[in-house]
C-alpha cells in the first residue's frame, strides 16, 4: 500500500515538476513552478505533507505555496500494521491516549471473550490449537467486525490525521529541497483523493485540491483483528505489534488470559506474547497436540 501511495505522490510530484507553461491558483498566475516531497529534519516517519508546491511569478515578484496529503481514491485503510511508530505519524504526540480512550468504547467485547482465546480451528486442512496473544491495529475509514470509532471529533481528525498539527517539530517544519528546512511544511491545508490516471497535467491536480478546513472526514475506525499461535505450526500471525494484548498464566490447572488494554503498541505477539502461552503449555503437561484437551484447558472465568 505505502508503495501505491509513493507512486502517486512521485507522479503529482513530477507533473508540477515538468509543467511547460503556467498553472493558475486562487485567481493567480503562476509561471515558475518547483515541487518536493518534505521529509523530517531527523528521525524516522513521515510528514502529513506529501508534496510541497512553490508557485513563483517572476514577473510579478509574486509568490504561493501549497501542501497537499495525498490519498489513493481507491484506499479504504488510513494506516495498517500499526507500531508505535506509525502511530504518532498519524495521530501525533497524543496517539497513546487517543488510542487508549476508542479502546475503552468497545472494552467489554473483548472482555466478553476471555473464555473463548483458546479455541481449535481447521489450518491448511488440518486441525489445529489457536491461543490468542491479542489484536493488531488497521486504522479504516469502513466499520469491521471488531471495530471502534475513533474517538475525536471531526475538527480533530482534520487537525490531527490529515493536517498534523500536532506532529513533532521535526516534522512540522520539514526538510523541502533537499536542504532547506521551512516553517510548517510538514503540515498539510489540501488533500488530494485520486489515482494517476485521473491526472495528466498539474492544473489538473490543482483543481482537484481538497481545502482541508472544510473538509468532513467521516467516521474512522480503529479496526482489531485477532494475532493466534497455532500449536501445531508452532508460529503466531506474523511479528505483529498489538494494540491489545494476553497476557497467558495458569490458574487452577487451566488457561488463564489478562488483557492488557493500557499498553498499545508496545508488545509484539511473537516476541512477547508467544514464549508465555508456551511455557503454560507445558506448565501443564502438554508436549504434543495429543495431550491437549482444549476442553479441559481453556479458560472458564466469570
Amino acid at each position: 500500500m505505502r508503495k501505491a501511495y509513493r507512486d502517486l505522490e512521485d507522479y503529482i510530484v513530477d507533473l508540477f515538476n515538468n509543467t511547460d507553461g503556467v498553472v493558475h491558483w486562487n485567481n493567480k498566475i503562476y509561471n515558475r513552478i518547483v515541487a518536493c516531497k518534505p521529509y523530517p529534519q531527523k528521525g524516522g516517519g513521515e510528514c502529513k505533507t506529501d508534496v510541497y508546491v512553490l508557485l513563483n511569478n517572476i514577473d510579478e515578484g509574486t509568490v504561493a505555496e501549497i501542501k497537499i496529503s495525498v490519498k489513493k481514491d481507491d484506499a479504504e485503510f488510513l494506516a495498517n500494521k500499526l507500531t508505535a511508530p506509525v502511530a504518532e505519524d498519524l495521530l501525533g504526540s497524543n496517539w497513546k491516549q487517543i488510542l487508549t480512550e476508542s479502546i475503552d468504547l468497545i472494552k467489554e467485547r473483548f472482555i466478553s471473550k476471555k473464555n473463548d482465546l483458546a479455541f481449535l480451528k481447521p489450518n491448511s486442512g488440518e486441525i489445529d490449537a489457536n491461543f490468542t496473544l491479542g489484536w493488531k491495529l488497521e486504522v479504516t475509514n469502513k466499520e469491521r467486525t471488531l471495530s471502534s470509532p475513533l474517538k475525536l471529533t471531526n475538527n480533530e481528525i482534520v487537525k490531527i490525521i490529515f493536517k498534523g498539527e500536532n506532529q513533532t517539530l521535526e516534522k512540522k517544519d520539514a526538510v523541502i529541497f533537499s536542504n532547506t528546512i521551512q516553517k510548517n511544511s510538514g503540515i498539510a491545508e489540501y488533500l488530494i483523493n485520486g489515482n494517476i490516471d485521473k491526472y495528466s497535467n498539474a492544473q489538473d491536480v490543482i483543481d482537484d485540491l481538497i481545502n482541508l478546513d472544510t473538509y468532513d472526514a467521516g467516521d474512522i475506525y480503529l479496526v482489531f483483528t485477532a494475532n493466534n499461535f497455532r500449536y501445531k505450526a508452532n508460529k503466531a500471525d506474523g511479528a505483529r505489534t498489538l494494540a491489545i494484548a494476553v497476557k497467558w498464566s495458569v490458574k487452577n490447572n487451566r488457561l488463564s488470559p489478562e488483557i492488557i488494554f493500557d499498553e498499545p503498541l508496545i508488545y509484539q505477539g511473537e516476541r512477547d506474547m508467544m514464549p508465555l502461552i508456551k511455557q503454560c503449555l507445558i506448565q501443564l503437561k502438554i508436549n504434543d497436540f495429543s495431550d491437549i484437551d482444549i476442553e479441559k484447558i481453556k479458560p472458564n472465568e466469570d
